[in-house]
């Protein structure tokens, strides 16, 4: 491989320096890129405790589908409806802003690991966009990584 192949793929994988994660966090993505990156974050990700589904895993980890069941202890529970993204026995989608901030931060006293210093702002627009528009969440809401950066 000569050294052009190097630092395209170098550039590809965000290897090229810092310039390369502003570049990216400035890039306006379709929804279907969005979504098909955000496919690939939370299978790799997300769905070893929210299953590939968005079902989550009862009564230990919630699902991510607006309005499903979801019973548990209230140690589990009482985080969520503190986020707002559990109501009545229920889950809600909640906002973009507290979407972004969930993947980034986690919730606190829960086991939503924060995942702010794994992905990178394009990887979390993406797996947001995907939690909000697959399983029947049909939101329509695209999130780009502008909003990411902007949020961290």
């Amino acid at each position: 491989m000569g050294p052009l192949a190097v630092a395209v793929v170098l550039y590809s994988i965000g290897g090229a320096g810092a310039g390369n994660e502003a570049r990216a966090a400035d890039t306006q993505l379709s929804k279907d890129e969005l979504m098909a990156k955000g496919e690939e974050v939370y299978n790799s990700t997300c769905s070893g405790c929210h299953q590939s589904n968005g079902m989550g895993l009862p009564g230990s980890y919630p699902p991510l589908v607006e309005g499903a069941t979801f019973n548990a202890a209230a140690y589990v529970t009482q985080p969520l409806v503190e986020r707002g993204v559990f109501k009545n026995g229920k889950i809600q989608l909640a906002p973009i802003e507290d979407h972004i901030d969930i993947v980034i931060n986690g919730i606190p006293n829960s086991r939503m690991f924060a995942f702010g210093e794994r992905l990178d702002d394009a990887e979390i627009a993406a797996v947001v966009t995907y939690e909000r528009n697959a399983w029947g969440n049909d939101s329509g809401d695209v999130v780009q990584p502008a909003q990411v950066k902007a949020a961290r």
